[in-house]
């Protein structure tokens, strides 16, 4: 009653004076040392930290404390995970006007301390912190505005943002068997930073390396659940999103790399700053910058044996990042303007050894920059009917993926051809040409590829009707597939069989595409010699 509020102690009448607030002298927190029983810290919102050593029976109040002012509330105390004598509290004076961290640690049990609040920025009270169960010096701070992480006990501080907004961090907790933070916060719920341990490990000489890869998680095989979701549980069903499928590579990199137009716009920056004239590039730098392709990195996973299993991109971000591969070969279905090389996947590896190494592609010359690091990829062994020879099954499925990635090619070539066709038509009829003949063995080629369309594709105006056809490559194709692509059980002989068939039909097919192209590029002839309207694919007669 007799604290100042806005500068003065009021009166009792004052409007809601004692309501909605709680009695002044509350513990806010208390922790019990994990290395000696019995000795408990507790702290108050009147700025006490209260301690005994055993177990309550006798108390010892510390009020004074360097560079905090008196009465301010204490926001958390956390007695070390690995040394009796070590202590740590955060004070948070907000409601004084006082945004500033107050951060402090005790290697003495609490009778004597000094403040680790370093170069955390003034403006952000601070309301909890934890210390890593493994590294005494790696710490976890939650502010007002965020969450800050340092790994020489306090000595500095970095703030830890990707992903995670600005926001009041309340409360942290590690979960140990998995190495995860878990943050609560001020009305934004709960946020996840999975598998922290790359930062126990962070060195000023990999600080100073243009790139590293931290010691890399064992990767899990599993075929994931695709049914997971909403659909007819209601809109009020809410389920999270799993942590992605497979290998998680946390990397450092030193720095951007910087373009011609970088270095040239720090370079004028530079002399604007001496109030000197910059240097005007000449045209054919200018086109240099402008022709010059954008800097990424490029993943390369390998096997035991040096195989190539997968490449994946990412840009070029300073700092720690990570990237994620689902323990998957990559897709064999054509490549397009929209293909993402990180994400369109084929089947899952076998479980073994492999290796990771990054490569910078700056200017168009692509180097290697971290050399191939091992990690191992295990499977889940949830499987009820695993396959009994694992690597005949993934023989065949690897087999399959390459009949359907040329199945896929030649029906690329069978549409490109048609359209060819259709142009060779529209040249002739554009033109002068005084060969009727051009015209109607077009039609003719179009009667062999509607033949081979169907092979590949089954007959459209059956399909249309749902009446019953022989299946075509592309069902047999994909029934196989379908067998096989979310399953660690062995290739059924159905499966085996219809590839086969399959393969037999593409085959003949193929022969009679083969004959297609060949009657086109006599057509693309005739059609340059009566000197018509240029196609694609053309190769002209320049002389």
């Amino acid at each position: 009653d007799k604290l100042p509020v806005m500068g003065r102690v009021w009166e009792p009448e004052t409007v809601a004076k004692n309501a909605s607030t709680s009695l002044y002298g509350n513990i806010i927190s208390i922790d019990e040392s994990p290395k000696k029983e019995g000795l408990i810290y507790v702290g108050t919102d009147d700025g006490l930290i209260q301690i005994t050593e055993n177990s309550g029976e006798t108390w010892t109040k510390y009020s004074s404390f360097p560079g905090i002012p008196a009465n301010t509330y204490n926001s958390d105390v956390l007695a070390s995970l690995h040394n009796e004598n070590v202590v740590y509290t955060t004070f948070d004076n907000h409601k004084n006007g006082d945004f500033k961290p107050y951060v402090l640690k005790s290697s003495d049990k609490g009778k004597t301390w000094v403040s680790i609040s370093s170069n955390l920025p003034e403006n952000g009270a601070a309301y909890t912190i934890v210390e890593d169960h493994i590294n005494p010096n790696l710490l976890f701070l939650g502010t007002e505005y965020g969450l800050y992480t340092s790994i020489d006990g306090g000595a500095k501080w970095l703030r830890l943002k990707t992903g995670l907004p600005t926001i009041p961090i309340k409360d942290i907790d590690v979960q140990r068997r998995e190495n995860d933070l878990a943050l609560a916060t001020f009305g934004r719920g709960f946020y996840i930073l999975d598998d922290y341990t790359p930062l126990r490990t962070i060195t000023e000489e990999i600080t100073a390396k243009e790139a590293h890869i931290f010691p890399i998680k064992d990767a899990l095989l599993y075929r994931e659940d695709e049914s997971f979701g909403r659909r007819s549980m209601g809109e009020n069903f809410f389920r999270s999103e799993n942590l992605p499928m497979g290998a998680v590579f946390t990397y450092y990199i030193k720095d951007t790399y910087q373009t011609r137009k970088d270095i040239r716009k720090k370079a004028e920056k530079d002399e604007k700053e001496k109030y000197a004239n910059s240097p005007y590039p000449t045209f054919e730098e200018l086109r240099a910058e402008d022709n010059e392709p954008a800097s990424y990195l490029i993943f390369e996973i390998t096997d035991a044996q040096k195989n190539v299993v997968r490449r994946l991109t990412s840009g070029v971000s300073k700092g720690i990042n990570r990237i994620n591969w689902d323990c998957r070969y990559p897709d064999t279905s054509p490549i397009n303007k929209g293909t993402n090389t990180n994400k369109n996947s084929g089947i899952i590896i076998l479980p073994g050894d492999y290796f990771v190494s990054i490569y910078k592609v700056v200017d168009g010359v692509t180097t290697q920059v971290v050399e191939p690091t091992k990690f191992v990829c295990k499977s889940l062994n949830n499987s009820t009917l695993p396959a009994k020879d694992p690597i005949a099954s993934l023989s065949f499925q690897q087999n399959t993926m390459e009949l359907n990635r040329k199945f896929q090619a030649a029906n690329l070539y069978l549409s490109d051809l048609k359209s060819r066709n259709e142009l060779i038509q529209k040249s002739y009829l554009n033109s002068a040409a005084n060969n009727v003949n051009i015209l109607n063995k077009t039609y003719e080629i179009n009667k062999l590829i509607e033949n081979i369309n169907i092979k590949f594709n089954g007959n459209s105006t059956i399909g249309r009707l749902s009446a019953n056809q022989t299946p075509c490559v592309r069902d047999r194709i994909d029934h196989a597939l379908y067998s096989f692509i979310e399953s660690f059980s062995d290739a059924t002989e159905t499966a085996k069989t219809t590839i086969n068939v399959a393969k037999e039909i593409f085959e003949s097919a193929t022969t009679e595409l083969e004959t297609v192209n060949s009657q086109i590029n006599d057509l693309v002839k005739e059609l340059d010699k009566a000197k018509a309207p240029a196609i694609p694919g053309l190769t002209p007669n320049m002389k």
